[in-house]
């Protein structure tokens, strides 16, 4: 593997792998030399305009992913299909781990532990919609790892399997949109655990697992998997009959309205 440097921007230097299909490769290092400064602003701003202290971010694109502390080195592996909108959310994905840490809310420890190892897909997930770039690609969707699964409760106890961010992705859409509090409230309400985050922005005791499941398993029970299309995001789905906390709930929004755009 031989890394090809490509540019530097005010706040990162950007190489791509020789590996990657020549075209390609440079097609989309290209990309994000055009774009990582303005989703630099667009992090900056949910995070009330913490940043990351050191500076340049080195961002590589290589070949092939490798296991690495959370470091100012950042490598992406797009895999074949290196289109622009699939390196532009593992970028904003992995670069808002950083602010995570310099915002100090609890969402990650130094060593990535923490609600924000969900919390960083579901914000490279914004940033597309930001941009009007549609949904995550299938592959990166992380729900049905939780749905097809026996769904524990990974809302009040934080973890990075597969599982864990599944129902941690699904938790913060259900935050966006069957609550109706924006990408900005929830990033301030950080907490060492999903729990935590809702009682930051509800003031509610209540176990809000308890809610969240009991409403997705009314419309995919046992072990069924949301459909193709974004089954990150199945919300809104109507509040169960009876239920104390239908009465609690901000209005349900359009989630695209949680959204800030740069």
């Amino acid at each position: 593997m031989t890394l090809v440097a490509l540019g530097r921007t005010d706040h990162f230097e950007i190489e791509y792998d020789d590996s990657l299909e020549l075209a390609e490769g440079r097609l989309a290092a290209n990309g994000l030399l055009e774009t990582c400064e303005g989703d630099y602003t667009l992090m900056s701003s949910w995070f009330d305009g913490a940043e990351p202290a050191a500076r340049p971010i080195s961002i590589k694109l290589i070949g092939e992913a490798s296991s690495k502390p959370l470091t100012q080195l950042i490598e992406l592996a797009p895999g074949p299909a290196a289109t622009s909108p699939r390196v532009r959310y593992l970028f904003v994905m992995e670069v808002s781990k950083l602010f995570m840490l310099s915002h100090e809310r609890g969402w990650l420890s130094p060593l990535g532990a923490g609600p924000g190892s969900s919390l960083s897909p579901f914000l490279g997930a914004m940033a597309l919609a930001a941009h009007g770039l549609g949904s995550p690609d299938a592959d990166l969707q992380r729900a049905n790892d939780w749905m097809g699964s026996e769904r524990a409760d990974y809302v009040n106890f934080s973890d990075d399997s597969p599982e864990a961010v599944g129902c941690g992705v699904l938790f913060l859409y259900y935050l966006l949109v069957q609550h109706g509090f924006t990408v900005n409230q929830i990033v301030a309400a950080g907490a060492p655990d999903l729990g935590g985050v809702y009682r930051n922005l509800t003031g509610d005791l209540v176990d809000p697992f308890v809610v969240f499941k009991s409403l997705l398993e009314t419309r995919y029970p046992g072990a069924t998997a949301i459909p193709d299309g974004h089954p990150d995001n199945p919300w809104p789905i109507g509040h169960l009959a009876g239920d104390v906390l239908a009465e609690r709930t901000q209005p349900i929004t359009p989630w695209a309205q949680g959204i800030t755009s740069i």
